[in-house]
């Protein structure tokens, strides 16, 4: 009795576990489906999205390919133009040239011999205006000197000399002469000659060597 109930028992979960065991293969088919049919249209969709893209890259490529032959059109196109331009325009200009008259040459010539002339000019008047300015500059740290150095005690005093301060009547005929007068008259008083001739005048007095006022 005991073994027909251990049998039967054993039956019952032998006939459980079976039918446990075909609901788990039937789910499992029905997901291979499924995931067979998700693959399939993935395939397709993945496949149809290649053809659309290899046509649109075809499409870019030959548009671009296009584009490229009519810019070559335009730029051989604009090339000949300039060069035709170029060459015509450098005709004309040689016509010219040469169609120049002996006089127009003979006034340029002239033109240029003006102009070689007034260069030497100015090359002349900066060396004479580097020269009096060279004066200048001596002369008036010459004159700083003077003003601004005081001698040694040597017990004897030497003469005091007072600066040449022009009048206001000086200044104000000044003022009224042109320019080119006053240029010239700076000329004739500050020229190299009279610079050397004041520098070569003996000294009145003997004086001792200068000391900086500090």
């Amino acid at each position: 009795m005991q073994a027909e109930n251990d049998a039967r028992e054993g039956a019952d979960f032998s006939a459980e576990k079976h039918c446990q065991m075909e609901l788990l293969l039937q789910q499992s088919v029905g997901h291979a489906e499924s995931a067979f049919k998700h693959c399939k249209l993935t395939h397709e969709s993945l496949k149809e999205m290649n053809s659309k893209q290899v046509a649109d890259v075809s499409s870019l490529v030959k548009s671009a390919c296009d584009n490229n032959e009519q810019h070559d059109g335009e730029v051989e196109s604009a090339r000949t133009a300039a060069e035709e331009d170029v060459t015509k325009n450098s005709d004309e200009i040689i016509q010219q040239i040469d169609g120049m008259s002996e006089d127009e040459k003979v006034f340029v010539s002239q033109i240029l011999e003006n102009v070689k002339t007034h260069e030497k000019s100015l090359e002349s008047f900066q060396h004479d205006h580097c020269c009096q300015a060279r004066c200048i500059e001596d002369k008036a740290q010459e004159t700083f000197q003077q003003r601004y150095m005081e001698y040694e005690p040597t017990g004897t005093t030497p003469s005091k000399s007072e600066p040449d301060v022009p009048t206001k009547d000086t200044i104000e005929s000044l003022r009224a002469m042109p320019v080119e007068t006053l240029v010239e008259v700076f000329r004739e008083n500050n020229s190299y000659e009279s610079f050397a001739a004041k520098e070569s005048k003996p000294q009145q007095l003997t004086r001792s060597p200068l000391s900086q006022v500090n």
